[in-house]
């Protein structure tokens, strides 16, 4: 049986578990294999409903709502990074956005999804000169 030092991604290279503590000389290991795991919104939702709800571990601010029971339990932006925080250990990652949804996975009720289909986000309207 494999433990968790021991696992290994499809291509047989050693994985980390990049939920809790990572130590210094893994962190730039750790960046990578998130940012090989990466799924952008635009490709989470693709052939997907207007109905359909879909989780994500990660959100920006552009819009964003947020149930205020969470918020009265504590949920907040956090300033710092809170995935693998541990009290002997700073975290490594999850800083304000991003932070938030891991301590929204956190507590009952809680987590983060992006509505699926065709709905966006307008940022500005462009005038033409």
């Amino acid at each position: 049986m494999q433990g968790a030092d021991d696992a290994v991604d499809s291509s047989g290279n050693k994985t980390l578990d990049i939920t809790g503590p990572i130590p210094d000389d893994q962190l730039g290991a750790a960046v990578r294999q998130l940012d090989q795991r990466r799924v952008y919104v635009n490709e989470l939702i693709e052939n997907t409903h207007d109905d359909d709800l879909l989780h994500v571990d990660s959100v920006g601010a552009t819009i964003l709502y947020m149930r205020t029971h969470l918020i009265r339990q504590g949920l907040s932006f956090p300033a710092w990074n809170v995935v693998g925080t541990t009290w002997s250990h700073d975290g490594w990652s999850g800083i304000e956005t991003e932070g938030l949804c891991y301590m929204a996975s956190q507590i009952e009720g809680g987590g983060c999804f992006v509505l699926g289909g065709d709905h966006h986000v307008r940022h500005a309207d462009v005038i033409a000169a």
